[in-house]
């Protein structure tokens, strides 16, 4: 089976390609060159806001499936630049829909929980009224609505508090600051599912190894995907931090007032899991494990020193 995953060199595109690749026909596709970790993945160099760069890609490659990671995924800047982020997430997802549909592919979108207010008590479900606080999620709400309405075969995947080895993320922020820092303030009254990249391709790897056509099968749904567990950005830090640093660094957890960014985060972030787990029969490990996974991996490529300056 031919898999293409756009956005290939970012966060989960990346994981998805290392999980997939030795089992399926995997290309990748980014708007920049392929980084040195897919140099031997054969890749298209494409914008994706040019309808006829994906367009000759998909005419070319025919694939079945289309991972679709790309898109801009930095939320304040996204705030900052409401034009880029939709050119990013909406315009760029509308090319992917059109050329997904003419090669008669079945598109893989990933969505976030930030296209809910953050205000429900409980867990968010599929089925819950959005309302997103910021650009960003906005725009893969406005992209989400698109595929629903034009795309012939999708699936969306709505994931929260996303990480993992290749790109910036939070976890890996920290661990980065903190080989010159003793102090933090963390937020610890914005809660959510922290969720691994390589977990979530390794659950697609499950999925297609036991039966390549289970993501065709299903029809066009939506769909929630994390780790299992809950925590604020304050625990997730702490706990990160702890791993390398025990209590020669500390982290004060406070309210998201007293750490101003230009876009406003939900506080209640957590996406129910009951869907997905009773469609596809998979429980997701505990984010605890996943991160102790995630900080084995970045020390292997990331030397941490454990002197702190003082």
């Amino acid at each position: 089976m031919k898999i293409l995953v756009t956005g290939a060199g970012g966060m989960l595109g990346s994981d998805l390609v290392k999980a997939l690749r030795p089992h399926f026909d995997v290309i990748g596709a980014g708007r920049r060159d392929a980084p040195p970790h897919l140099t031997d993945l054969r890749y298209w160099k494409i914008d994706l806001t040019d309808p006829e760069s994906i367009a000759r890609l998909c005419a070319a490659e025919k694939p079945r499936l289309i991972f679709h990671t790309a898109g801009m995924t930095q939320v304040d800047l996204c705030e900052l630049d409401r034009t880029a982020a939709l050119r990013g997430n909406l315009e760029a997802t509308k090319n992917v829909v059109a050329a997904s549909n003419r090669s008669r592919s079945t598109l893989i979108f990933f969505s976030t929980d930030y296209i809910f207010d953050g205000k429900k008590r409980g867990e968010y479900t599929e089925d819950d009224p959005a309302a997103p606080r910021n650009v960003y999620g906005e725009s893969k709400l406005l992209a989400e609505k698109y595929i629903q309405q034009t795309a012939g075969k999708f699936l969306i995947f709505r994931i929260s508090w996303l990480y993992g080895l290749h790109g910036a993320s939070f976890p890996r922020t920290l661990l980065e600051r903190a080989k010159t820092e003793r102090k933090f303030k963390i937020v610890s009254d914005q809660t959510g599912r922290p969720t691994y990249t390589a977990d979530l391709a390794n659950f697609f790897l499950d999925v297609l190894s036991a039966n390549e056509n289970a993501l065709e099968r299903l029809g066009n749904q939506t769909f929630h995907w994390a780790n299992e567990g809950i925590a604020s950005w304050a625990e997730f830090g702490s706990f990160i931090l702890s791993l390398q640093y025990g209590n020669a660094v500390s982290v004060e957890f406070v309210s998201s007032r007293e750490v101003p960014r230009p876009a406003r985060r939900p506080q209640n972030s957590i996406l129910s899991l009951r869907k997905m787990k009773g469609v596809f029969g998979f429980e997701p490990r505990h984010w605890q494990e996943a991160a102790g996974d995630f900080f084995q991996e970045y020390r292997q490529f990331n030397p941490i020193q454990k002197d702190i300056p003082s």
